[in-house]
């Protein structure tokens, strides 16, 4: 927990000039996700919560002004005081508009990614609000796309996960951007590296790695995937039957001879790589926590001064829960309202692993991460609805 209180936690709300204060928030972001920050602020008790619905805002937390940006998507009064109230608002990224409705649509010839940049366009998310990039892989039109009764969210999520492309958020204090991209490039590295120091010795230093170890999984291949995999393999031709002949003596061919490979076979190729780079992701995590407020999904972060040294090296941060807390807002509320409002806070945050390691004010998260020298592909968690 950091207990550094001298860059306090701020929401900056577009065009609003009631004076709000912070006095608690949680959040999750991660890969492929959209990011969502519940955030509770105390003010006056006659403002009009629901004109704050849909602005933008930023939440402001660590140095160098770092923190999220987004669209407040829920705003409501939770407890009603003498002086102040508690208000609960929720930030997150205007690629939440997608999960507003189900529909049942058919797209033709369009590929993947013109597919993606489709559906954002439809909902207002200009090109200026996204991007595509370091985009190595083949992504040919498809014949037929159909949506089965899902939400624009769902389809975006499910097309990325299919082809093995994944995307993260860019947060400055006028907008956020989202980037698409399916190579490890892409991520952006964290400036300073991570030290390690136990929590005793750890005190108020900023950005200390308080935790990290290895979570290893072992989830079994089915036998479906090992006969598509096998299927993504070229046919034998004659020199390949040849070559496994023990005595044979062949002439040298230039790899030219027997002709590039088709796009047909490289697409299968791909998916087949991609496919055992999502069981692999699957396979190898570790989890931490730490005090340091910069931390975002699709970064990598360098660990030193770790006592194992094979967590001395670069991690790609896959999923990052926060927590902060500044209890000395309520100072000049009343007993009464303060009481009730720490209780609700207590209830609110109890399901909260980042909340949970803060004993007081101050700054916490916990993360998840994989090794970044291997290839990043998101997990099948948006699986292709049932007929119905």
């Amino acid at each position: 927990m950091r207990k550094d209180l001298q860059m306090p936690i701020i929401l900056a709300i577009t065009d609003c000039q009631t004076d709000l204060h912070v006095i608690s928030f949680t959040g999750r972001d991660a890969l492929n996700e959209a990011y969502r920050f519940d955030i509770w602020l105390i003010g006056d008790p006659l403002l009009d919560v629901r004109s704050l619905l849909h602005r933008e805002a930023f939440l402001r937390f660590g140095e160098r002004r770092s923190g999220v940006h987004g669209q407040i998507c829920h705003a409501a009064r939770i407890h009603s005081g003498v002086r102040v109230s508690l208000y609960h608002l929720i930030l997150m990224p205007s690629l939440g508009k997608l999960a507003a409705h189900r529909r049942r649509r058919i797209y033709q010839d369009i590929a993947p990614p013109k597919l993606i940049a489709q559906l954002l366009e439809i909902h207002g998310i200009g090109a200026n609000a996204y991007r595509f990039e370091h985009m190595n892989g083949l992504y040919p039109a498809r014949p037929l796309h159909i949506q089965y009764d899902e939400s624009d969210l769902h389809l975006l999520q499910r097309l990325c996960e299919e082809e093995g492309i994944h995307f993260r958020f860019e947060h400055r204090q006028s907008g956020h951007r989202l980037v698409f991209s399916d190579d490890s490039a892409s991520f952006p590295a964290q400036p300073v590296p991570f030290r390690f120091k136990r929590q005793e010795q750890s005190g108020t230093s900023t950005g200390t790695l308080l935790h990290m170890a290895e979570v290893l999984t072992l989830p079994s291949a089915s036998r479906q995937l090992v006969r598509d995999l096998k299927q993504t393999q070229p046919r034998s031709s004659k020199h390949d039957e040849n070559a496994r002949t023990p005595a044979a003596n062949h002439a040298f061919q230039p790899p030219d001879v027997r002709g590039a490979i088709n796009r047909e076979e490289a697409l299968s190729r791909q998916r087949g790589m991609r496919e055992l780079e999502r069981l692999r992701c699957e396979r190898r995590e570790v989890s931490g926590h730490s005090n340091r407020p910069g931390l975002r999904s699709g970064e990598v972060i360098q660990v030193l001064d770790h006592p194992e040294p094979l967590l001395n090296d670069q991690w790609l941060l896959t999923e990052v829960l926060h927590a902060g807390r500044q209890l000395q807002v309520l100072r000049g509320a009343a007993a009464k309202d303060a009481l009730v409002i720490l209780r609700i806070l207590a209830d609110e945050q109890r399901s909260s692993p980042a909340a949970a390691q803060l004993s007081g004010n101050g700054y916490g998260n916990r993360f998840k991460a994989i090794p970044w020298a291997m290839p990043f592909r998101p997990s099948v968690r948006h699986p292709r609805p049932a007929a119905t």
